[in-house]
């Protein structure tokens, strides 16, 4: 019973020192509130950040191994597995190394510049991609020439002025930095144009790269992207010169006749068909 009174006794003043110190009560209390929120808050955040980061692996699948540009990256033939590799000061080996892929099959999938299946490993599962639509791109004369469509030549000189090639014909939009990679990819392997097998496409490729803002390596022209009115340019110019070309071939006295501008003001009847007559009768 005087338990029971104590404690009643307990509540009873701390109610009345509420009353008495209103201001000073709601403050603490606020304060706590807000205390207890921000850690709830805070925890929620994270583990609903992990989750999503987590989800988002998972969905590319497990046993993700990232490789990403900065870090020295050695191996057998500058490339691949073949021996040991360092990756950001990590060595790890083949065995170490486990591919795997998540979700559905994908319905087009592009291989560059591997000549056997087997060189995929199990990346390349058959069964699997028995409905997916298999693209080879490669220039090796041993290419397996497995796929649905063969992109394989040995008369290209590298891969980038393929994959070049490619993008054009399905007018892929080349920004400055796709541009500039391909020309990278296409310079280091005909050793900057100077290999005697330099194919003539990779010479085209080159060119419109270059439209594209991409610099040739060992350039220090300053990069900028191309401009859509740069040809429109340098048509203009090119009207202008012929003119004073023209007016200068006139002889001294001679009236001087304005030359009708073909570009802007095309004949009346160019899109009629028309039918031409030899000399000769057969």
């Amino acid at each position: 019973m005087k338990i029971r009174n104590g404690y009643l006794h307990l509540i009873k003043t701390a109610l009345e020192d509420f009353k008495r110190n209103k201001v000073r009560t709601a403050l603490t209390s606020l304060g706590i509130m807000i205390g207890v929120l921000s850690v709830v808050l805070l925890i929620a955040l994270g583990l609903g950040l992990k989750n999503y980061i987590e989800g988002q692996f998972e969905s590319m699948g497990a046993n993700l191994i990232l490789i990403l540009p900065g870090g020295g990256f050695t191996g057998e033939g500058g490339g691949g597995f073949g021996g040991a590799a360092i990756v950001g000061g990590v060595s790890f080996d083949e065995k170490d190394v486990k591919f795997t892929k998540g979700g559905s099959a994908p319905e087009l999938l592009f291989v560059i510049g591997s000549a056997r299946v087997s060189d995929l490993g199990q990346l390349f599962d058959v069964a699997n991609l028995k409905d997916t639509v298999v693209v080879n791109i490669d220039n090796k004369s041993e290419n397996q020439g497995f796929g649905d469509i063969l992109m394989v030549s040995t008369r290209l000189s590298s891969l980038s002025e393929s994959i070049a090639n490619l993008l054009i014909a399905l007018n892929y939009k080349l920004d400055l930095d796709i541009a500039q990679n391909l020309m990278s990819g296409i310079a280091d392997a005909t050793n900057n144009f100077q290999d005697a097998n330099t194919s003539s496409l990779a010479f085209e490729m080159a060119g419109i790269l270059m439209r594209s803002g991409a610099l040739r390596p060992g350039s220090h022209a300053v990069q900028r992207p191309a401009r859509r009115d740069d040809f429109i340019k340098a048509q203009e110019q090119l009207v202008k010169t012929q003119e004073i070309e023209h007016k200068e071939a006139q002889p001294v006295g001679q009236s001087i006749s304005q030359p009708v501008n073909t570009l802007n003001n095309p004949p009346e009847d160019w899109l009629e068909p028309k039918i031409y007559k030899g000399s000769t009768n057969i």
